[in-house]
């Protein structure tokens, strides 16, 4: 029973941490955007949202979960590749990072 307690007040605390800076940084966005606004104007304010979302929306786009799933085909298969077969997973990767800082750019 003392663990289950332990492990519920952990938890809770945990949450409400995360949950804490979530509401920090979003306090800081509203306040940020009201600034942003008031400083650029509408168009000039409406240009710069569109521009910080387009590269915020693009390497999630570009990328597709692939850093996620190169990782997990690396850790099942390793005993079961070739070398080969993992220099041609690592060139992959190497391509897709040489894409998306040239999109950034």
């Amino acid at each position: 029973m003392k663990i289950n307690a332990f492990l519920e007040e952990d938890l809770l605390k945990s949450s409400g941490m995360v949950f804490g800076a979530s509401l920090v940084g979003s306090i800081i966005l509203l306040v940020s955007n009201i600034v942003l606004s008031k400083r650029f104007g509408p168009e000039s304010f409406g240009n710069y949202k569109t521009v910080v979302s387009l590269f915020l929306f693009l390497p999630a786009l570009i990328e597709f979960g692939a850093g996620t799933t190169l990782t997990k085909y690396i850790a099942e298969f390793s005993d079961k590749r070739t070398h080969f077969e993992h220099k041609k997973v690592r060139r992959c990767k190497l391509c897709q990072k040489l894409l998306i800082n040239r999109c950034k750019k």
